[in-house]
């Protein structure tokens, strides 16, 4: 076939343009040489035009390879943490003092927690557990040089500032954790102090008001 298509371009019957397009030379003596013009310039041109449609089917399948490989490098990914603290819902509210009343000495006193009496009593309403430190005094201050010893008790309500205990009173400094309602809601818990006045410590006193000051604090926690 491509000598053939030589031996086209050589013939008389041909010449070439400027840009590269044959062309019959002349005209041509019948119509059979027209016919046998036409289809060889039909198919000298054809390979040429193939040639041509592969080259533009092998840029685009290129095209179509590049293309992933370039977005996939420019993807990228981050991490954002998100926290927050709820805190918890913590009061405490003074109800009312400890009084031991008049001491005849040598006689005892005491002022039981849960049961009754003019009990000294904190309101501690809470969402959570919390724990209560107290460092109670040893005596009470007053006349006497050696002031008036006193023995501590504590325990924890959940009735009011007189009723009964959730456990048995136990030493001020010795109170366990009191635990919260578990569901976030806010209890209310009465944290009861009472104490005993032994007789034989009030014996020897010289009369007069005796007093001391105890501090609770309670601390949530979560």
């Amino acid at each position: 076939m491509e000598d053939s298509c030589k031996r086209m371009n050589n013939s008389d019957l041909w010449d070439c343009s400027s840009r590269g397009t044959p062309r019959a030379k002349g005209c041509v003596a019948s119509s059979a040489d027209r016919t046998v013009l036409r289809r060889e310039i039909q198919r000298c041109s054809s390979p040429w035009e193939l040639i041509k449609k592969m080259k533009k089917l092998a840029l685009f399948t290129l095209a179509l390879c590049v293309a992933p490989q370039l977005a996939h490098a420019q993807s990228g990914s981050g991490v954002v943490d998100a926290t927050a603290t709820v805190l918890s819902v913590l009061t405490v509210t003074e109800i009312a003092d400890l009084d031991f009343g008049n001491v005849t000495p040598g006689s005892p006193v005491t002022v039981a927690p849960g049961g009754g009496g003019a009990l000294g009593a904190l309101q501690i309403d809470h969402n959570a557990d919390f724990n209560v430190s107290v460092t109670p005094p040893v005596t009470l201050t007053g006349p006497s040089p050696g002031g008036l010893p006193v023995d501590f008790l504590c325990g924890y309500s959940a009735i009011s500032s007189t009723g009964g205990l959730l456990a048995a009173a136990t030493d001020c400094t010795a109170l366990p954790t009191r635990s919260g309602p578990g569901d976030g809601s806010t209890g209310t818990t009465f944290l009861q102090v009472g104490g005993s006045i032994l007789g034989p410590s009030s014996l020897g006193i010289l009369p007069g008001v005796y007093s001391g000051t105890m501090t609770f604090t309670v601390t949530s926690t979560f």
